[in-house]
């Protein structure tokens, strides 16, 4: 199944419930941006670097459409020839640009810009590893369709969750 923002979300909803605010889940998306930040700091597996630009991308499209935004797949700016860490270290940035915005009123046109630049940093990191962001989202949404999933402690506030670990 190719997955879009409306399957990720609709995903979400049912499985989550509703989040307790936009802020929290940008938090949640930074969260995941950590993760992405130490697989590359840490020398991880090229797919295990893949799969964490995937799981910020997942919480990214939940956040856009709580917003109202559209995450378009076309929206380009020139990200070629940059390391792989400096195209993350700009996408952390800008979904720190994000949570500030989302503590502002009347940004609407910078938090669309912001949401579509950092999906674009995300994909310029997959292609800059011979992948695309696409077929990894929709690859790491078939995991977490078969996941089961734990609420935070503080779930009825934050509507945040997280997978519960596999024993083997």
């Amino acid at each position: 199944m190719t997955e879009t923002q409306e399957t990720i979300s609709q995903w979400s909803i049912e499985t989550f419930g509703d989040a307790g605010s936009n802020f929290r889940v940008a938090i949640r998306a930074q969260e995941e941006m950590t993760e992405l930040l130490v697989a590359i700091s840490t020398h991880e597996p090229q797919e295990d670097i893949i799969e964490e630009a995937a799981d910020v991308a997942i919480v990214i499209y939940r956040l856009a459409s709580r917003l109202g935004i559209t995450i378009s797949p076309y929206w380009m700016s020139d990200r070629e020839g940059l390391q792989l860490k400096t195209i993350a270290s700009r996408a952390n940035k800008r979904l720190a640009d994000i949570i500030v915005l989302l503590s502002m009123q009347d940004n609407d046109m910078w938090r669309t810009y912001s949401l579509q630049e950092l999906m674009h940093f995300l994909r310029s990191l997959c292609t800059s590893l011979g992948s695309n962001l696409s077929d990894a989202v929709s690859t790491k949404m078939a995991i977490n369709r078969g996941r089961k999933w734990r609420k935070d402690k503080a779930w009825k506030k934050s509507g945040s969750s997280y997978h519960i670990e596999e024993t083997t």
